[in-house]
Parts: C-alpha cells; sequence; structure tokens
C-alpha cells in the first residue's frame, strides 16, 4: 500500500465530470466500480478519494468534509453533471482522511438504508482482512489511529489481529 505525503503530487484515478454550465472538473476517485445492493444502492458508482485535491465548488458540490462525503459517482443517472470517463490524473495530496459519511442520526428517508448498512457491517464482523485488504472488495485498507479503515465502506479492522471489528461510532 502506498504512502502519500501531504503537499506532494500522485497520479491518481479522478472522474471526469461536466458540469451544466460546461465547465469540466477532475474528481479523485477509488478506481473500483461496483454496485451496493446489500444497502439498496444498485447503481454502478465510484468513491471519491478525499485525499487529493479538488477545486473548492467541488468540494461543496459533493459535501466533502475533512476528506469524507456521503457522495459517490455514478456511472449513470447523474442531473447535475455528466460523467465524461476515468482518467489518471496529477493531483496534491490535501490530507490523509478519506470515506463514506455514514449520517448519524440519519433523517427519516436515510434510517432505512443505514440500518441496512449497520446489518451489513456487522455481517463482517470478525472476518479478515488478508494482506490488509477489505474483505468485502479487496480495497487497500489504510491505517488510521492504530486501526484500519476501509476508504469506501469504512469496514474497521484491529491492526493486530487484522479482523473486522463491531461498528463504532467513534
Amino acid at each position: 500500500m502506498m504512502t502519500f505525503n501531504i503537499g506532494e503530487s500522485y497520479e491518481v484515478a479522478c472522474a471526469e465530470i461536466q458540469m451544466d454550465d460546461g465547465r469540466i472538473y477532475d474528481i479523485p476517485i477509488f478506481d473500483h466500480l461496483h454496485a451496493d445492493n446489500a444497502f439498496d444502492f444498485p447503481h454502478e458508482h465510484y468513491h471519491i478519494d478525499g485525499r487529493f485535491y479538488m477545486e473548492p465548488r467541488m468540494l461543496h458540490h459533493f459535501s466533502l468534509r475533512h476528506g469524507r462525503t456521503s457522495a459517490v459517482i455514478p456511472v449513470k443517472g447523474q442531473t447535475s453533471y455528466k460523467l465524461i470517463g476515468i482518467c489518471k490524473k496529477q493531483l496534491r495530496c490535501t490530507g490523509h482522511a478519506t470515506g463514506l459519511i455514514v449520517p448519524d442520526p440519519p433523517n427519516e428517508k436515510q434510517k432505512p438504508k443505514v440500518d441496512m448498512y449497520r446489518r451489513w457491517y456487522d455481517s463482517f464482523v470478525g472476518k479478515r482482512c488478508t494482506g490488509r485488504k477489505c474483505p468485502h472488495l479487496g480495497t487497500a485498507m489504510l491505517e488510521s489511529n492504530g486501526i484500519l479503515v476501509c476508504p469506501l465502506h469504512n469496514l474497521v479492522a484491529d491492526v493486530e489481529s487484522l479482523c473486522i471489528v463491531p461498528y463504532s461510532k467513534s
């Protein structure tokens, strides 16, 4: 797993999107196209990698907070922008945090999906992260504050045992 240094530039996968006003932006992503049927999101999508530079307008558009967001880049069905394609770009590392924000507390509309997510999460408790890879999709786990975290769906593992631990709000 590669370690990124804040302030240095790296070649990273990006979703090239075009907004309604014609402007084109590069959004850093994890290049792992998938759907999340387990929590009622059957649309193929990419997750945003919040460790890399994004234009301020895009930080706002995708509601990034300290590298984390609940937004994803779907392949189809977007109305506010058009996905042009996936490319590689040199982008500056701006932080080490990235990942999915799970609403806490969820509103009434979000609650059923958050409940599905938590049941899905519980189904992974105790599974091993062989090679420090998430047992869900094989994504490289990121080490942070003495734990391993999957940057796609926030599965958390103990750094020593490499086993997924029960869900925690913290």
